[in-house]
């Protein structure tokens, strides 16, 4: 997507009665970053406009809490400059394994309230049923939590009437809040948060690979790929996978190529192989021709495609 695409993207949902929001999470920004982006908010808007929202875990660092910066107020325009400098580094970010821009939040409620719900929308079981935190504002945590909901938008977003943010392709994704009774949170709503890491790792290593010579072989980032890694991530723990770097090649390999790999007799065996410890997927990965792959793939059924 371009940038002025994003731009007109966003600036069709802007509602002149609701509040119009930029979440942004500092730690996402390196040391040696540009901080233009985050600079010029602060002395467009005041240090006023600019909320923390607080994460208990980073209680010790709150110069790293993610700011929910106020683009515009209930009655007031929306600053076409700002909008446009929040969507190029939204774009710039795509290239980045973490973001800085999370999303825009057109919300009916002030700052403050606001930000107290995105700190405990964070509040939450995993899958051991133990409660903690996750900052599921973040993108591809945020896209793993909706995608747990049959339908994005029985999620619960209110006082936030539209969520906008990027999926894993770069395309721009929204969720709708409405103020009525919540709906209980899927009993998987957790699932893959504690899995983050791997699938940010996951999803870097893929756009990697489609920016090299082989790309037009892959297959093209799809729009929830964080939600396809996760399921790659959990079948492969139970095939018996245990080591990060196995889990990893595999599933970028499912990814890349076919989502159905360990279904065929050799790719299986390896898999069984580094399960027990014998040979890592890479170094057995690594024998694989170009033409091995080829003919494992064809030898598959077609793959359901994603959207």
């Amino acid at each position: 997507m371009s940038t002025q695409a994003l731009i007109e993207y966003v600036g069709k949902h802007h509602d002149p009665q609701l509040y119009c929001y930029v979440l942004l999470d500092p730690l996402a920004i390196a040391a040696t970053s540009d901080q233009t982006l985050l600079g010029s908010l602060r002395q467009a808007l005041g240090e006023s406009a600019l909320t923390r929202v607080w994460r208990a875990d980073l209680a010790h660092s709150p110069e790293t809490l993610p700011i929910l910066a106020c683009l515009a107020s209930p009655g007031n325009s929306l600053c076409q400059r700002l909008l446009e400098q929040t969507a190029s580094a939204a774009i710039r970010d795509l290239r980045r394994r973490k973001r800085q821009v999370c999303a825009w939040l057109f919300s009916s409620a002030p700052a403050p309230a606001t930000a107290g719900y995105l700190s405990s929308m964070g509040q939450m079981q995993n899958s051991a049923g133990a409660v903690g935190f996750y900052p599921l504002f973040e993108p591809v945590r945020f896209e793993l939590y909706a995608g747990a909901f049959a339908q994005a938008d029985q999620g619960h977003w209110w006082p936030i009437k539209h969520w906008l943010f990027l999926t894993s392709d770069g395309a721009p994704a929204r969720v709708t809040g409405e103020a009525q009774p919540r709906r209980p949170i899927p009993a998987n709503a957790g699932d893959g948060q504690e899995e983050t890491a791997l699938i940010e790792a996951v999803l870097a290593s893929w756009r990697a690979l489609r920016t090299g010579p082989l790309a037009q072989q892959l297959t093209p980032i799809t729009r929830f790929a964080a939600t396809q890694a996760a399921e790659h991530i959990r079948h492969a723990r139970a095939l018996g996978l245990s080591a990060v770097d196995d889990i990893l090649n595999l599933v970028v390999h499912q990814l890349c190529l076919h989502p159905a790999l360990p279904n065929h007799p050799s790719v299986r065996a390896m898999i069984d192989s580094a399960a027990q410890g014998q040979r890592s997927l890479e170094q057995q990965f690594a024998q694989y021709t170009n033409a091995n792959w080829k003919h494992v793939t064809t030898t598959l059924p077609a793959a359901e495609v994603h959207s």
